[in-house]
């Protein structure tokens, strides 16, 4: 009769363990399927928001392009009316207007040493900047 009891009690013990174990699974079970759905709603916000990154960078990288290529156009625009205003800082260094609205100033001498090129160029971009 004592071996009958010892072994209906070790049979209580390992059924007590048993679910204990089974328990324990079933509820890491419930918290692995918790976190799976969780992963999987990241992964769906997360592809929602970068699924039309590679778009919007294409279009940044075009209009980046394209506004690099009016800056260079309006750079050589400004660089041609600096040579203009140069030009005719120049024409008007040497040459002038008369009162009558003619250009020239043959007839007369000068008495201011005329400036050199690099001078007037010089002027110009200082009142350019």
């Amino acid at each position: 009769m004592a071996n009958i009891a010892f072994v209906i009690i070790i049979n209580l013990l390992i059924t007590a363990i048993a679910l204990y174990l089974a328990r324990t699974i079933w509820q890491l079970r419930r918290t692995l399927a918790g976190v799976t759905q969780t992963l999987s709603e990241v992964e769906n916000s997360v592809y929602n928001v970068l699924h039309p990154a590679p778009e919007a960078i294409t279009k940044g990288q075009t209009s980046i392009n394209n506004l690099k290529t009016a800056y260079q156009s309006k750079q050589i625009q400004l660089q041609q009316i600096r040579q203009i205003l140069t030009l005719t800082a120049l024409i008007y260094r040497i040459g002038g207007q008369k009162k009558d609205g003619s250009w020239g100033k043959l007839g007369k001498k000068n008495k201011k040493k005329p400036r050199s090129l690099n001078t007037i160029k010089e002027k110009a971009r200082g009142k350019a900047s």
